[in-house]
């Protein structure tokens, strides 16, 4: 019956210790911060929080890496800076950014109607629109 009691304990304090590490949900934390001096503040911010965990350089993503890493804009020359804007214009108006499957985990990164009417003002501005 002692045994029995030590097996059982045992088998408990190893319950016990292994239920401490639960793994963490994921979640979505941008470590890196930008700052893009040649658009305006608050269409920096709205980058910062909603778009550039994907889009940055050192991104996994490598699909939003690849087609715009929001770090490296200021080093754009003005007629990519143009296109890049008229992408970013394209994505947003269509709702396709961010992309539904990463709003699923995601959802506080769900652009809202305001921040889709200050990107959409800025990149019109900056089109000539």
């Amino acid at each position: 019956m002692k045994k029995l009691s030590i097996v059982f304990i045992s088998i408990f304090a190893v319950f016990v210790i292994l239920s401490s590490f639960t793994p963490v949900k994921e979640s979505y934390q941008q470590e890196q911060t930008v700052k893009i001096k040649s658009v305006p503040a608050e269409v920096s911010a709205i980058i910062e929080q909603k778009c550039y965990g994907c889009h940055n350089s050192e991104s996994r993503n490598e699909e939003a890496r690849d087609k715009l890493s929001f770090d490296k804009w200021d080093d754009l020359n003005a007629l990519q800076k143009l296109s890049k804007t008229k992408d970013v214009h394209q994505e947003v108006i269509e709702g396709k950014m961010p992309p539904e499957k990463f709003l699923e985990r995601f959802p506080d990164r769900k652009l809202t109607d305001e921040e889709i009417k200050t990107l959409v003002d800025w990149a019109n501005k900056e089109l000539g629109k």
